[in-house]
């Protein structure tokens, strides 16, 4: 919901179960097949479903950690949809849970919520096409999440510790050179303000005055030019 409301998202209930079974997915990936929440899903109508996904959000909405809006459809043969949310106190802040999840998780979900956050049939076709245990599933089968495909994950760079020597050497390097700038910066106002006061300018300025007080040339043309526009 908080990863939701980050790119200014509508979640549908529809919509928070996929996402709910793409957290277990990215889990099962980095995790050789466990799945985070331990739900049965299984292949219902047009993708991943398990009641535990619907009771779940039902006990957040009586609990208050969601709140729920019901909206006119625009279709026949439904007359209301409900949109899920979180108060926007917590919407600015990152919940508990955030942390704890991997980082490839987060990432993953967030990449979703942007592409098809606000498409319900592209979310679908993604689910129902792209991901491993739909994709070999038949339907009303439970979901096997032991084919999820482990992802390249790139290796932690770790910096080379400095010692406190070293740093300190480093500084000490780094205030000469800004006092070398600083000198060298005073004494070319200096010299600057010397030039100005004595009437002393350099030759690139004497020669722009002398091409300036030079008379017109002479181009052997006479008359009066006329321009029309």
């Amino acid at each position: 919901m908080w990863l939701a409301g980050q790119f200014d998202a509508a979640v549908t209930e529809t919509r928070l179960i996929k996402y709910l079974y793409l957290i277990d997915l990215y889990h099962a990936r980095i995790k050789q097949g466990e799945t985070l929440t331990g739900w049965p899903w299984a292949f219902v109508d047009f993708g991943p479903y398990c009641k535990e996904a619907y009771n779940a959000i039902e006990q957040a909405v009586k609990l208050n950690l969601i709140e729920e809006n019901y909206y006119d459809s625009k279709y026949e043969d439904r007359d209301k949809f409900r949109l899920l949310s979180i108060e926007k106190d917590e919407q600015d802040e990152e919940p508990p849970i955030a942390k704890d999840l991997h980082l490839y998780i987060i990432s993953q979900l967030q990449q979703i919520i942007r592409q098809y956050g606000d498409d319900t049939a592209r979310l679908l076709d993604f689910v129902y096409y792209d991901t491993e245990p739909m994709r070999y599933a038949l339907p009303k089968q439970q979901l096997d999440f032991s084919i999820a495909q482990k992802p390249e994950i790139l290796p932690t760079i770790k910096m080379k510790k400095i010692s406190r020597k070293t740093l300190k050497k480093g500084a000490g390097i780094m205030d000469k050179l800004k006092r070398k700038f600083q000198d060298a910066a005073k004494d070319s106002l200096k010299r600057n303000k010397l030039r100005l006061k004595g009437g002393f300018y350099d030759d690139a300025y004497n020669r722009a005055l002398e091409y300036l007080d030079e008379e017109d040339l002479d181009t052997g043309l006479k008359g009066v030019a006329k321009l029309e526009l």
